[in-house]
This record gives C-alpha cells, sequence and structure tokens, in this order.
C-alpha cells in the first residue's frame, strides 16, 4: 500500500487496473496534446498530476454554488484563464465517528451502487458547467479578435446558452476523464 503505484502487485480481484490506468493516463496525453488550440482538460486529484505535471487551476464545486467538496483540476492549453468562483458557499460538512468533519456528499454518494456512485461522482457539476460556457467562451472571443462588446452581445444574445461538449471517457475503474471543449 505505501509502496509507488509502479510497484504495487496487482490487486488480487482488480488484476488489469494497472493497465487501464496507464491506457487512461495515454489517452488524457493525447488528448491534451492534440492539435487543438483550445484545450480544458478536468480531472480530481489523481495520478495525472504525475502524468501532465500540475494543473494550471484546482477549484471545487462550492464555489460555484453547488454544496460539496472535489478538489477538481484543470490542464488548460491556448490562454484559458483559471474559472473565477461565481457563487461561493461552505460545503456541507458531516463528522465521522471519531468526530472529525468529513465531506456529506462524498459520504452520501458512498452508500450507493457502485456504477450509481461512480456516474454521480464524476459528473461535473452545473454551476462549474455554467461558468466554464460563460467566461471560456467570451475568452476565446476576445482571443479571436472579438472586443468585449462583441464578446459579450455574441455570448447574451446570440447564444444564450453556449453550447459544450463535453466528452467523457470511462477508462477502467478509479480513472475518468472529462475534456470540456469551447467553441
Amino acid at each position: 500500500k505505501h509502496l509507488p503505484t509502479s510497484e504495487r502487485r496487482p490487486h488480487p480481484n482488480h488484476p488489469h487496473r494497472a493497465q487501464k490506468r496507464a491506457d487512461g493516463v495515454a489517452f488524457a496525453r493525447k488528448l491534451f496534446n492534440a492539435p487543438v488550440k483550445y484545450v480544458a482538460l478536468e480531472h480530481p486529484r489523481s495520478v495525472l498530476t504525475a502524468a501532465l505535471g500540475h494543473p494550471q487551476f484546482w477549484c471545487h464545486p462550492y464555489w460555484f454554488g453547488q454544496p460539496w467538496q472535489k478538489k477538481t483540476g484543470w490542464w488548460i492549453k491556448g490562454g484559458l484563464p483559471d474559472l473565477k468562483p461565481t457563487g461561493m458557499i461552505a460545503p456541507e460538512m458531516r463528522k465521522d465517528k471519531q468526530g472529525r468533519p468529513v465531506n456529506k456528499w462524498h459520504r452520501d454518494t458512498s452508500g450507493l451502487p457502485k456504477a450509481a456512485c461512480s456516474r454521480t461522482r464524476s459528473c461535473l457539476c452545473k454551476g462549474m458547467a455554467k461558468a466554464i460556457a460563460e467566461q471560456w467562451s467570451a475568452a476565446v472571443l476576445r482571443m479571436e479578435g472579438y472586443d468585449d462588446d462583441i464578446s459579450h452581445d455574441v455570448a447574451e444574445n446570440v447564444a444564450p446558452s453556449p453550447q459544450i461538449e463535453v466528452i467523457h471517457q470511462r477508462a477502467g475503474k478509479g480513472v475518468s476523464i472529462s475534456i470540456t471543449i469551447n467553441i
């Protein structure tokens, strides 16, 4: 348990876990290094930090009005800015048996069946998705030569709900990769 991941023995119930993790990391590298102008790769704390280096920034859903903690890293390419909090609230916490504070959302989802737990925990929160659409679409329009008035006009009037395409790749247990592309 205390050995580096590469030196651990295969788990008896999950003998292919290391290969699935390596495949997921290779997939993330390939996506991040794709010949695309703007890339924002999102993933909670994980092996990607070792593979891709530290993310440009970290954030939590409670920065965007959702009441839970989930430290989420963003690897950015193309000059997209860090997301600014849009509705900071205090995360909901509970006490564990020893009286220590724990993340309520994490505890609540732990009781779900495995598939539902994974699906629920891997979702991008609505508040963060809205911040991505608003902040990064405006940033891309500015970087592409539109002035602030046009960016605001396009974001507000032409596309009241900017399109967000989320590609979600399940690359084995414990490895989930989301790529958000804003156009």
